[in-house]
């Protein structure tokens, strides 16, 4: 297994980074309309999960090669999705 340099890791936080704020940028500019009020919950709930379970798993990295660490963050984020697909469409927009 590759050893990542902290050249290579502040590469890597500065790429994501970028991406995530692209990517964020994209979804507010067409996600509202002002004029209507609509909005998307499924892109706030998607982005949300995406930084919860990313700290979830900066925060058990250590556990990384253990199978029980896997088998919960997969469990948790199943039940997280889970939740949210029955609660979303519940969400009035307006």
């Amino acid at each position: 297994m590759a050893v990542a340099t902290s050249n290579r890791r502040w590469f890597w936080y500065v790429l994501i980074s970028i991406g995530v704020v692209v990517v964020s940028m994209e979804m507010g500019f067409h996600s509202y309309n002002p004029l209507s009020g609509n909005y998307y919950p499924w892109f706030q709930a998607a982005g949300l999960t995406v930084i919860l379970f990313g700290y979830l798993l900066k925060w058990g990295w250590h556990y990384r090669k253990l199978q029980k660490f896997w088998k919960l963050y997969i469990l948790l984020l199943a039940v997280h999705c889970g939740v949210l697909v029955i609660c979303t469409p519940k969400i009035d927009p307006s």
